[in-house]
């Protein structure tokens, strides 16, 4: 018996809830509760309501059952057979003076037929690679339609579904006051899978090419991001369900977008109370924690703490199939000394991890996987499940399967053990740390050019034949513009160097990735604060997760989060309509970028660079020009063409930010605008 006040949960039924909080629609659910004895208790029953409907849609449910131990009158409520959906619920009793109370804490259940209690849940058969060789996987249900696409010419969008978009018909907030705290940079704030969906028109006029989702699974504490998962086949309740992913897929191909997911193989949340040693048990059998809040005292977003929820599958409800809280090297540590790590080295772990892999691909038609925190698993382990999942993607016709690292280490060295695994394309943290410490150092824009002009990618090939995807910023670090503005101290001259950010990530070497709300111009900073609750400067990333959507309730220590300078998915303004042009510049000549060589071109004057981009067959080629200086540059060039001059035949396209150009007798007469973008296309 677990005692929170005067109540207590028999938590060991553990086909009921909350010992299990998955059931089907034929399952007759009941929950058991005590009340002290001392309370006086006289009636017990339980307040239920769907999640996302209003407190006042709440139907009570009276105990058929009551008995007596020493200290404590037991009530079992049967709650019947109900409908698929998300539900709440709340004990309460009624004393012998007819005064009701109703317990301080709340839990959660699923009623759903199709989410997998167990992996032999998930539907399996035996399909044959276009190789020959047989493997199992799951049973693929969406309607597979080939969806093929080529990475390199394709701008990705990386995006956190509850910080992208709300759905845009019915949302009120009040319908999820449980579960969304919008004021809090910590809590939910609405975004959907449905609100994706409601603007791949937008992402379409952006040019986007691919999507890359945040986890989808549900969270300890029902946390926002998806990186600490319970349940490892089911999508989180509060954004969608796994139907909504399958339309946003189908919708997104519609429009010739691929969807690619990130999935995490390393740990789950923190659902272990570890002791010393390897004396573990989860957290669920151990004694509650007062509701967190923030710093600012705001509360945090909880239907059930941590504490007491037991992970799914429930194969994975055992501490033996983790590592415990002994380990210090970055394969078997408890990631942020926190999070409960897979021990990835069991193939009892493998299989399952694996398994679970095939349902996301299976079940939704996703076009690729970003792998979490690759760096804290062991390369034997990707080597096997990338060649495991690329069979199955093959069998299942999806031979375009992406399958991404998101290794952190900043230098190559650090990746080159991971580099001969199967992944298909690789974070580039390199050379994205090598960029920001250049700007930061005062440097400006000239790393950002010699990447576009000259980089250091050029020419240099991986081992395994891996294409790098480059990004400016992501989820866990300060926006680029935020670096560009402590440069220049100049917000004009800051957003000229973001255009210019924008045409090197965009028209560089590598895949880019684009972090959701860059095109938006927004500028939010990661950092450190004091905690007082631990006495210490810990870091928070609050001011790099704003909302797309309006939210100006939402505000901490240093301010509001949400400091957008255009409304809301704003498509007129200049730098959403540079970014849409570079995007679809990129997948105009998708035929150039499949190569990562480019040949740099020397100005003759200094403020200048340039580089041609040529297509593998010679045919097509691009000259791309850029100012480097905050100063207004004029200049007369000879374009450089591989096979002669300019001449009447050759076809010559302008495409400009902050330039003006003509080319008058094969030469290129240019006046560009401090960091200033010119690109030729010939053909």
């Amino acid at each position: 018996m677990r005692q929170i006040d005067e109540f207590s949960e028999a938590h060991l039924v553990d086909d009921q809830p909350p010992f299990a909080w998955i059931f089907r629609t034929r399952e007759y659910i009941r929950v058991t509760f005590g009340v002290k004895l001392s309370a006086l208790p006289a009636k017990g029953r339980v307040l239920l309501r769907r999640w996302n409907e209003p407190r006042q849609n709440i139907a009570v449910f009276d105990f058929v059952r009551s008995y007596d131990t020493d200290s404590h009158r037991i009530f079992e409520v049967t709650l019947g057979q109900l409908p698929r959906g998300s539900y709440i619920y709340n004990v309460c009793y009624t004393n012998e003076r007819d005064i009701d109370r109703v317990s301080g804490f709340q839990r959660y259940f699923a009623v759903d037929d199709y989410v997998p209690r167990r992996i032999e849940d998930v539907g399996c058969q035996l399909l044959i690679s276009p190789d020959g060789s047989a493997v199992y996987g799951s049973t693929p249900v969406p309607k597979h339609l080939r969806f093929e696409f080529d990475m390199s010419g394709r701008l990705i969008y990386s995006l956190i579904v509850d910080r992208f978009s709300r759905e845009t018909s019915g949302y009120q907030v009040t319908h999820w006051e449980d579960i969304l705290v919008p004021e809090s940079p910590l809590g939910r704030h609405g975004g959907t899978l449905k609100g994706v969906m409601n603007r791949l028109d937008y992402l379409a006029e952006l040019g986007v090419g691919v999507i890359l989702l945040n986890p989808l699974y549900p969270n300890e504490d029902f946390l926002y991001h998806g990186y600490h998962p319970i349940h490892l086949f089911m999508v989180d309740p509060v954004i969608g369900s796994i139907d909504d992913v399958r339309e946003l897929v189908e919708a997104a191909h519609a429009r010739d977008i691929a969807v690619v997911l990130d999935v995490v193989c390393n740990h789950v949340g923190d659902v272990i109370n570890w002791s010393s040693g390897e004396t573990a048990d989860f957290k669920y059998f151990c004694n509650i924690n007062d509701l967190q809040v923030d710093a600012r005292g705001h509360r945090l977003s909880r239907p059930f703490s941590s504490d007491v929820i037991l992970p799914y599958p429930i194969e994975a409800r055992h501490v033996g199939l983790f590592h415990g809280n002994r380990y210090s090297d970055p394969i078997r540590c408890r990631l942020f000394g926190i999070l409960d790590d897979w021990r990835t080295e069991l193939p009892e772990v493998q299989r399952l991890l694996i398994a679970h892999l095939k349902f996301w691909i299976g079940e939704t038609n996703i076009d690729g996987l970003r792998y979490d925190a690759v760096r804290h698993v062991e390369p034997a382990f990707w080597d096997l499940c990338n060649s495991e999942i690329r069979r199955y993607a093959n069998a299942i016709g999806k031979r375009s399967f992406s399958l991404i690292a998101e290794h952190a280490g900043t230098t190559d060295e650090e990746w080159s053990p991971w580099a001969s695994v199967g992944f298909s394309h690789l974070l580039d943290f390199p050379s994205n740390s090598r960029l920001r410490k250049e700007i930061r150092a005062s440097r400006g824009v000239d790393a950002l050019v010699r990447y576009l002009t000259d980089s250091d990618l050029s020419g240099r090939r991986e081992a395994a034949d891996i294409q790098r995807i480059f990004f400016l910023d992501n989820h866990d670090q300060t926006r680029i513009l935020y670096d560009l503005a402590g440069c220049y101290h100049d917000e004009q001259i800051a957003i000229r160097a973001l255009h210019l950010a924008l045409a090197a990530l965009i028209l560089g070497p590598s895949v880019p990735s684009l972090y959701y709300g860059t095109e938006q111009e927004f500028a939010g900073a990661i950092g450190l604060f004091y905690n007082a609750a631990v006495n210490s400067m810990v870091g928070h990333d609050h001011y790099v997760r704003e909302d797309m959507f309006a939210n100006p309730e939402c505000s901490w220590l240093y301010g509001q989060i949400n400091r957008a300078r255009y409304d809301e998915f704003s498509i007129g303004h200049p730098t959403f309509r540079w970014t849409a042009t570079l995007a679809k510049l990129r997948r105009e000549y998708s035929d150039i970028f499949a190569t990562i060589d480019r040949e740099f071109v020397r100005c003759p004057q200094p403020e200048l660079s340039s580089c041609m981009i040529s297509s593998i067959d010679g045919a097509r080629h691009l000259y791309v020009l850029a100012n480097r200086e905050q100063q207004l540059v004029k200049a007369v060039l000879s374009v450089p063409m591989p096979r002669g001059n300019l001449h009447r035949n050759t076809t010559v396209k302008l495409l400009a930010d902050g330039c003006k150009g003509t080319i008058i007798n094969g030469e290129l007469l240019v006046k560009l605008e401090p960091f200033g973008i010119c690109v030729v296309a010939l053909e």
